[in-house]
């Protein structure tokens, strides 16, 4: 048995390096490769020996891959010859189609073209017998149709023919395959007959243009089929009588569906990658919690076309999602109480697969699903994709999207969400540990306020201690050595004041102890709020004031406080401010003490509370001062510890409120506290 001469291979690249590999790829696989670095190397080789198939690269020096091919062309027949170019150059392949190239491959950057270029050859080698033997049975057609027409059938690729108005005259076997009927059902039918109406139009355009030129034209076509589209590259040739008028014309389609296919998938991972690049940048740029989830929905349609999105997030202790973000549902009339829905994982068929696969979930038809939960609000949903939001290795969140058209997400689209998703993990983590970071910033800053706060108490405490509590305790040591000293030879009238000296000044101590006291339980202590009886606390206080208020003579008017806005506090501390502000106004006030007591309600739903006195006014530069522990007001010489104000202070801001004063000097003062309103 003669063994097969190995078929020889002239392949033109300028890289060195590509065209070293492919040729080991070739000769591996039983081809003997010739390499040519450049256009003119190409030639000269291609002159100097006899080649089987002739491959061109289309960047080269000196020649590019088409001015080769014409060169070659020029010359005679064209050889089996392969077009090699980048990707986006189909234009430059589909012109060195024309000028009689067999096939062309598209370089991509993995080089999985390498791995085709053995079976494109086949093919061309294959296709360029069927050419040689078309050629010699179109020279045999005078003598014998029927050759040709055998000719015709056996081949691979369709092959059709065409009068002038579109009617089929002929069709192979290959070609009613393709389109998936019977021969009979063809010819004499118009294009329209066979195909959509879009690719019919194409189709006849192609076939009309070359019967008003006379010239070869190549398209690209698409075949709609159940088992889906198939793509062909077909060459419309002329049939030329013997007076060269052009008497039909015939087609002969190469199948590219793989290479369209290839083609298609490189270009949507581009897109994928491009999208998920500028989702990445738009994330990163904020590690604001909100914006982020704002952001994530905002590009997820870039990568996954849809009706309506949601994130959901995991309450990792209560294995509870709730909806954070969503959009398309309260267009749709779902109510804005779908943020304060619980959707327990563990109940929630779809979203339990989720968290325990860790893999994306398609629902072709929810409405055929016996585990999805059908709502009314929600109805609209007619297929759904989800997938986990996951980071180290824990699923806290999903993904969700919802089309109104059944069976609308693909395995494509599940993978890209998948993708998706976990850089929206990454982004919503980052935000999380950012939050978190400020939270523990913000409380160190509040300790450190705290401390400093409770410091300057200690040592104002400190001042108190030392100083004012010496002032009453010196009496109460004076006159208690005396009675001691003199005990027996004072009259019992002089024993009484004494006795009487000591016991004011231990009042004053005590008065001080439990003012302290209520200044510490005001900051320690949590108490709840309800609606005031203002008028009981107001009276109350008075009450508590009426001694002093008969020794100094004073006037207190108020309107009914019955009538004074309703407002919220805690009652027993409420009294005290109102005991301090009373005291206050009593003691600093004109002689006699005028005082006046009101309430409004604010627009802000604050209930502002105040007490006016005649007295002399505070200088601009004191009232800062005012509310600061152990600070009195001592521009007359009227006794005083200074705690009073700063626990008014403490207690109405525990409570939600704000203190206030306002004065002038020579025109009184007007001391404000507010409190929620009830």
């Amino acid at each position: 048995m003669i063994k097969p001469e190995p078929i020889r291979v002239l392949y033109m690249e300028d890289d060195a390096s590509l065209a070293r590999l492919l040729q080991k790829k070739l000769e591996r696989a039983g081809y003997v490769v010739t390499l040519a670095h450049d256009g003119a190397e190409g030639l000269a080789r291609y002159d100097a020996a006899q080649y089987d198939v002739v491959a061109v690269d289309q960047n080269m020096p000196i020649h590019d891959g088409l001015q080769v091919i014409r060169i070659l062309a020029a010359h005679g027949p064209l050889p089996p010859t392969i077009m090699v170019t980048g990707s986006g150059n189909e234009q430059i392949a589909v012109e060195a189609l024309k000028l009689g190239a067999g096939d062309y491959i598209v370089k991509d950057a993995n080089g999985g073209y390498l791995d085709l270029l053995p079976s494109v050859i086949d093919r061309v080698l294959r296709q360029h017998r069927l050419e040689e033997d078309k050629r010699k049975a179109d020279e045999a057609l005078r003598e014998s149709e029927e050759q040709y027409r055998i000719l015709l059938e056996e081949s691979s690729d369709p092959i059709f023919t065409f009068y002038p108005d579109g009617q089929y005259r002929y069709v192979n076997k290959a070609f009613a395959d393709g389109v998936g009927k019977k021969r009979e059902e063809i010819i004499g039918r118009k294009i329209w007959d066979v195909f959509p109406k879009d690719e019919a139009d194409k189709r006849y355009a192609a076939v009309k243009w070359v019967f008003e030129n006379g010239e070869t034209k190549v398209i690209e076509v698409r075949v709609p089929r159940p088992d889906g589209d198939r793509y062909y590259i077909t060459t419309v040739k002329p049939i030329l009588s013997d007076q060269g008028k052009v008497m039909s014309v015939i087609c002969i389609s190469k199948e590219i569906t793989e290479r369209k296919r290839t083609e298609e998938a490189e270009r949507e991972q581009r897109v994928l990658a491009e999208a998920l690049r500028d989702t990445a940048v738009a994330l990163n740029s904020t590690l604001e919690f909100d914006q982020v989830l704002d952001r994530i929905l905002a590009n997820v349609g870039r990568v996954v076309p849809q009706d309506a999105a949601s994130i959901m997030l995991i309450d990792a202790e209560q294995g509870i999602a709730r909806v954070h973000r969503c959009h398309g549902y309260i267009e749709r009339g779902v109510g804005i109480e779908i943020y304060s829905e619980r959707f327990p994982v563990a109940d929630f068929a779809s979203l339990r697969t989720m968290a325990e696969s860790d893999q994306p979930l398609i629902i072709l038809d929810t409405h055929a699903d016996p585990d999805w939960v059908r709502l009314p609000q929600t109805d609209w949903q007619r297929s759904y994709l989800g997938a986990p939001i996951r980071a180290k290795g824990r699923v806290f969140g999903f993904m969700n999207l919802a089309s109104t058209t059944p069976g609308f997400f693909t395995p494509i689209h599940a993978d890209r969400l998948r993708a998706f998703a976990d850089q929206a993990a990454i982004a919503i983590e980052n935000a999380r540990l950012y939050n978190e970071a400020n939270r523990y910033v913000y409380e160190l800053e509040q300790q450190a306020i705290e401390l400093q706060a409770r410091n300057e108490e200690l040592d104002a405490f400190a001042h108190t201690v030392a100083h004012d509590l010496k002032n009453p305790l010196g009496p109460v040591i004076g006159f208690a050595e005396i009675v001691i000293r003199d005990y027996t030879a004072m009259s019992d009238d002089e024993r009484q004041r004494c006795v009487q000296a000591i016991a004011r000044s231990g009042r004053k101590i005590k008065s001080i102890v439990e003012e302290l006291l209520l200044l510490a339980e005001v900051r320690k202590v949590q108490v709840g709020t309800e609606p005031l009886d203002m008028a009981a606390i107001v009276s109350e206080a008075q009450q508590r004031l009426a001694d002093m208020v008969e020794q100094s003579h004073a006037k207190i008017v108020l309107s009914d406080a019955a009538m004074w806005p309703d407002a919220m506090g805690y009652g027993p501390w409420v009294e005290e401010v109102w005991v301090n502000y009373l005291s206050n106004a009593i003691k600093y006030s004109g002689k006699p003490p005028h005082v006046g007591l009101g309430a409004e309600l604010q627009t802000d739903n604050m209930v502002r509370f105040w007490v006016s006195d005649n007295g002399p006014g505070i200088p601009p530069e004191a009232r800062a001062r005012l509310f600061t522990p152990f600070t009195r007001l001592d521009q007359v010489r009227t006794q005083g510890h200074g705690l009073g104000l700063s626990i008014a202070r403490r207690i109405v801001e525990k409570l939600g409120g704000q203190v206030g004063v306002e004065s002038r000097v020579g025109q009184g003062s007007v001391f404000s506290f507010t409190l929620p309103a009830g």
